[in-house]
């Protein structure tokens, strides 16, 4: 990808974040998704709540670390895998903050779920559904103000959420 795609791409989400905006815009590569990822945790002021598949570094940047940078803030993040395994990473982030919350699952069958990100009940990132191997492009709904899909996304969450426990894959 070409830097400077990438540059103005992350300026039109960081211009979208300043304005609160509503208007719903899109990313098409891993690239664009490490840097919503990023931006979306940094902006965070309240929760994070992140469902996913095994967490890749090229769609997710540094993971762990944004979600302890965030926890350190005092945000309370959630964090469902449907990876089959547990992410150590993950576990580990879990047992050293009481910040953040993990649970993992797993995928039963093979078709694709779509994988989300919800911040403050009203940022989102909503993949489109894709095999879990890792795909050059994912294309992904995006809104820095988006409360009514956000919620709908929250609820889905919450859902999946009091099915699983904490510690071992289910």
């Amino acid at each position: 990808m070409a830097e400077l795609e990438l540059t103005e791409y992350r300026k039109g989400v960081e211009t979208y974040l300043k304005e609160d905006s509503p208007v719903i815009f899109g990313n098409y590569t891993k690239e664009h998704a490490a840097c919503v990822v990023e931006l979306f945790t940094r902006s965070a002021r309240k929760n994070i709540d992140l469902l996913s598949g095994c967490y890749p570094s090229s769609f997710y940047g540094n993971i762990t670390e944004l979600l302890q940078a965030a926890a350190n803030r005092d945000v309370k993040v959630r964090i469902i895998t449907l990876c089959n395994r547990v992410d150590e990473r993950l576990n580990s982030l879990d047992r050293n903050n009481s910040n953040i919350e993990y649970r993992p699952g797993r995928l039963i069958g093979d078709k694709p779920v779509s994988h989300f990100m919800v911040v403050d009940g009203k940022r989102y990132r909503l993949e489109a559904p894709h095999q879990e191997s890792d795909p050059e492009t994912v294309k992904a709904e995006i809104c820095c103000n988006g409360v009514k899909k956000a919620s709908e996304l929250e609820d889905l969450f919450n859902a999946v959420w009091g099915i699983l426990k904490p510690g071992a894959v289910q």
